[in-house]
């Protein structure tokens, strides 16, 4: 590099080629090869201006100049690359944070991974609705506060699992951006959080259920299982997703034992959360093989950091695909739904199985996405279908009817009479249109039409000649008749 004298100099003697010289350096300090070289070099951003003008060091102050050229001419070379054998591991780039201050909202948000939760709470609803039409009808606040108390128990063993994880979050790539990996929230503040949100989704659980805690205790005992043998067990043991299937398997029980009173052991819960504990392996197992880099880096103890081939994990995802698609049978085996589920779960099942022997095939990454994906798809059409034909929703009105003997529950003025019956033809309205969207729900509608059509034409048919035998009787009765 040339000096500042020497610059000063060829400037003295020809500003043009002064200029030149300059131009020379400028290009290369904000080439792209070397840009981020500028960035260290803290070189002034007017050196970056185009133009003749832009150039010319009587455009920038001395100190600008001398700062410039000191800076460039006491960089030291790049190191030749190291041979792969004594090559460091790169380090994680830093988090990218969004242009705009990231709010206590968005921060909180992701904290409590609100997501999650309100996956979380679809199948708490499902439970719910699984026991039929009556309690949705003579109690929507028992739903409404089950729900808001799922949400905020879930919210908080989110939290808890991020505080606890906060050193491993941040050497992942997927979860580096997390608030307290970036410094959005403090521990502190995560911890209030966690206590406050536990404290008031068991509390609002005792208020849906007044009289029993075992929607609360289920609450509670899931908080703990999530937060403490769940969250700890991941770098020690593999067990760890079967614990976490757990976890996703209670929330069902919760939303079907508000609706009943207590009850968790008939066969509707029980199909239910059995569904959601199968289901969660395909899905899990998907999630680790696209990130087992990070897992392994993070020092997570996962079937996929263990399995360099995919053979296992292949493996537990189609034996698990194979269990959650006998669910159907055992559902009507049981009398808790009609034989139309089997015939559905069979084509939604047997996509499901087909991504999973697809993955066992061909273990890519891009495979295990489409397992995932298609267990996303897969949850929300199972509990749909599961509701549509769930057979507790046969003869409500006359289950309403004795409910409401047995609670002695009196409607005081019409406005409790419109809400309800409004709450019930909503509910029966949208469940008819579901059910106007199957196909075998068409058909057999049609072939009812048909066999009323018949039977009408039939007695019309009957009438008619009744009528002529009754004519005819009596013409023969005149004749005779002196």
């Amino acid at each position: 590099f040339m000096t500042g004298d020497m610059l000063g100099c060829l400037h003295r003697s020809s500003p043009k080629g002064g200029r030149i010289a300059w131009r020379l350096i400028v290009t290369n300090i904000t080439s792209p090869s070397s840009r981020h070289s500028y960035r260290r070099l803290n070189v002034h951003p007017h050196l970056r201006r185009y133009g003749d003008a832009a150039y010319s060091p009587s455009r920038l102050s001395l100190s600008h100049r001398m700062r410039s050229l000191s800076a460039l001419s006491s960089s030291s070379p790049p190191s030749p690359p190291t041979s792969p054998a004594t090559e460091l591991p790169r380090p994680l780039p830093r988090p990218r944070l969004p242009k705009e201050k990231i709010t206590y909202l968005s921060a909180i948000s992701s904290l409590s991974k609100s997501r999650l939760s309100l996956l979380v709470v679809s199948t708490t609803a499902t439970g719910f609705l699984a026991a039929g039409l009556p309690p949705l009808v003579l109690s929507p606040s028992t739903l409404a506060l089950t729900s808001t108390g799922t949400f905020l128990c879930a919210c908080s063993a989110a939290s808890f699992n991020q505080i606890l994880e906060i050193d491993r979050d941040a050497a992942m790539y997927r979860t580096r951006s997390r608030p307290l990996v970036t410094g959005a929230l403090s521990p502190s503040f995560a911890t209030t959080f966690a206590i406050t949100s536990g404290v008031a989704g068991v509390g609002a659980l005792v208020a849906a259920t007044p009289g029993e805690y075992v929607v609360a205790s289920l609450g509670l005992f899931n908080i703990f299982l999530y937060a403490g043998p769940y969250t700890l067990s991941k770098p020690i043991s593999e067990w760890n997703t079967w614990i976490g299937a757990v976890v996703g398997a209670i929330p069902p029980l919760m939303g079907y034992a508000a609706a009943t009173g207590g009850a968790v052991t008939d066969p509707p819960a029980l199909i239910l959360s059995s569904a959601l504990f199968l289901w969660q392996f395909p899905h899990f197992m998907a999630l680790n093989w696209m990130y087992r880099k990070d897992y392994t880096q993070a020092g997570y103890a996962m079937v996929a950091t263990n399995d360099p081939t995919g053979s296992r994990t292949a493996g537990v995802i189609s034996r698990y695909a194979v269990a959650l698609s006998a669910v159907p049978v055992a559902a009507w085996a049981t009398d808790v739904t009609g034989i139309m589920f089997v015939v559905e779960g069979v084509i939604l099942n047997g996509y499901a199985l087909y991504m999973a022997e697809k993955f066992r095939k061909e273990r890519t990454k891009a495979n295990a996405r489409r397992v995932f994906l298609t267990s996303l798809g897969y949850l929300p059409c199972w509990m749909m279908l599961f509701v549509l034909h769930s057979k507790t929703w046969d003869d409500e009105e006359e289950k309403i009817a004795k409910l409401e003997g047995a609670q002695q529950t009196f409607v005081v003025n019409n406005v409790v009479a419109e809400t309800r019956e409004g709450i019930r033809q909503g509910v029966l309205k949208v469940r008819d249109i579901g059910r106007d969207l199957c196909v075998h729900e068409a058909v057999m509608q049609k072939r009812a039409t048909h066999t009323v059509e018949s039977a009408e034409q039939g007695s019309y048919v009957d009438g008619a000649e009744s009528r002529e035998n009754e004519n005819s009787i009596t013409t023969v009765d005149a004749v005779v008749d002196p």
